[in-house]
């Protein structure tokens, strides 16, 4: 094969062996770019273009894993209405919403009654017990007392460990 070859470019004249050549190492040129150049130029621009995500979604995970540490090192432990009371009274002092009642259900569940709050501040008060303290909502009945207000009744049961 390589004698044919040989033999074969020896037969072509000075200005045909240039052309071949010339068409030859443009062929290696552009194989040469497709295969290794483009590809990697192209990766290179859309991971340029994605760092400012990637490094924004990183600091926002930390931000998270931070905050998240400090919850768990704030976390009350609430097992009874008496050490729930408190908690649960602060958080409806900051949605300024009447002091709730809260009484013993048995089995860790304690029943928390909110009468004629205001309905906007009583939903994010849920939100926010269920949220911020080990309780879960187990059951819940919101009723209307008037324009504007509620009477909540509200079963919350201990939190499962983490």
């Amino acid at each position: 094969m390589t004698a044919r070859l040989l033999d074969w470019w020896t037969g072509l004249a000075r200005r045909e062996r240039l052309a071949v050549a010339i068409a030859a190492a443009l062929v290696a040129g552009a194989a040469l770019y497709l295969v290794g150049i483009e590809p990697a130029w192209r990766t290179r621009t859309r991971l340029t273009a994605e760092l400012p995500r990637l490094r924004s979604q990183a600091a926002d995970m930390q931000a998270l894993a931070l905050e998240a540490s400090k919850l768990r090192g704030r976390a009350p432990s609430l097992d009874t209405p008496a050490q729930a009371r408190p908690a649960l009274a602060r958080l409806a002092a900051e949605k300024n919403l009447p002091a709730p009642t809260v009484q013993d259900a048995g089995e860790q569940r304690i029943v928390v009654a909110l009468r004629r709050a205001d309905a906007a501040g009583a939903i994010a008060w849920l939100k926010d017990a269920s949220t911020e303290l080990p309780l879960r909502i187990s059951a819940a009945r919101v009723a209307r007392a008037g324009p504007g207000l509620v009477d909540v009744d509200v079963t919350l049961t201990q939190a499962a460990a983490r």
